[in-house]
């Protein structure tokens, strides 16, 4: 909760910019970025810590063409595939078509290829 707070958020800011994001998919850009802290407990915290990532994503990868939204959008769709698919209670197996689908809530302008999504699903499966 420390670099959450807001009077911390210039350190968080700098801490993830140490993290050379250009050319990183999105999914291995969190995975490595999450195996360097601990996330807090509280949601708030936790959405000020992503909304951080997705926006120094982003601007490291501009050329991709997301919005810090649209990131961070599919950063929480990328930590609840996570969720569903290694949290040890799964009552059954998500697809990759339900993957896209859910995602697809959030970019209903498929701004996002789902070839993307395809890769992101199989490295989060594996992972």
């Amino acid at each position: 909760a420390y670099l959450a707070r807001g009077e911390n958020r210039h350190i968080l800011r700098a801490y993830i910019e140490k993290f050379k994001f250009a050319g990183v998919r999105i999914d291995d850009a969190l995975r490595l970025f999450l195996l360097s802290i601990r996330l807090p407990h509280d949601r708030a915290s936790v959405e000020s810590v992503l909304e951080n990532v997705a926006l120094q994503w982003t601007n490291a990868n501009a050329v991709v063409g997301f919005d810090p939204t649209l990131t961070l959008s599919l950063i929480r769709s990328i930590m609840r595939l996570s969720d569903e698919l290694h949290d040890g209670i799964r009552t059954r197996l998500v697809s990759v078509d339900d993957f896209v689908a859910d995602f697809r809530n959030y970019d209903s302008r498929m701004f996002v290829p789902e070839s993307l999504l395809n890769l992101i699903y199989a490295s989060v499966r594996k992972y």
